[in-house]
């Protein structure tokens, strides 16, 4: 039975903290957000309850691929994942096997990613940009556009990820800075201008082949 199946089917039945914390941990490894926000939720406000008897007005729907949990606007789909990076991501780092490198994912990084103009599609990518880095390729490296004296390179990857049943590509912007590796960005292909000069085949979750034009050099200093 599937997270939200079992979430939905606690609806007038009396539990306990422990097996609510066993489904949060379920739901935390299949990346169901909306079940994880709101399991967290009844434990966080009732912190000295050992059992539950849960009342679910409104039950979860399924959802195709990546977990959606419904959202007023886009507002508070930020506040949302936000709240989710503060508590799994910023401040952690990640090992980039292909460049055998640890990523630090800072406030900056997250927030520059979850920006104000960014649509509902990139922001529910935060949840799983450690999955989609870990099996990302590189397809640059090049200076900062910007000319930023503190970025010794920038690194462009690509992934892929599952959005209703359709694969997406999903750039990713990392940039190496003296002290580190930092996450600086996320987008998706389809919220660019298609000019590709590069073309992808996708199986499954996984990026097969990546054609690509010859690899920039790393700029050095």
């Amino acid at each position: 039975m599937s997270v939200v199946a079992t979430y939905n089917n606690l609806d007038g039945v009396k539990t306990s903290r422990k097996e609510l914390e066993k489904l949060l941990s379920r739901a935390k490894k299949e990346h169901s957000s909306e079940v994880v926000h709101r399991l967290t939720k009844i434990l966080d406000n009732y912190p000295s309850f050992k059992y539950f008897k849960i009342n679910i007005k409104s039950k979860i729907k399924e959802d195709k691929g990546l977990g959606n949990p419904r959202f007023n606007d886009l507002q508070e789909a930020r506040k949302h994942y936000l709240d989710w990076a503060k508590k799994e991501l910023i401040g952690k780092d990640l090992g980039l096997r292909i460049l055998n490198k640890q990523i630090i994912f800072t406030s900056d990084g997250v927030r520059h990613a979850l920006k104000k103009y960014a649509t509902f599609s990139r922001v529910r990518i935060i949840e799983r940009i450690k999955d989609l880095i870990n099996n990302a390729k590189i397809v640059s490296v090049s200076e900062d556009k910007n000319k930023d004296k503190n970025v010794l390179n920038v690194y462009h990857l690509k992934s892929v990820i599952k959005f209703d049943n359709k694969d997406e590509i999903v750039n990713i912007i990392l940039k190496e800075k003296k002290n580190g590796l930092h996450y600086y960005d996320h987008y998706l292909d389809s919220e660019i201008v298609k000019n590709k000069k590069y073309t992808v085949t996708v199986q499954g979750n996984h990026l097969v082949t990546l054609h690509l034009p010859v690899l920039k050099r790393m700029a050095t200093r």
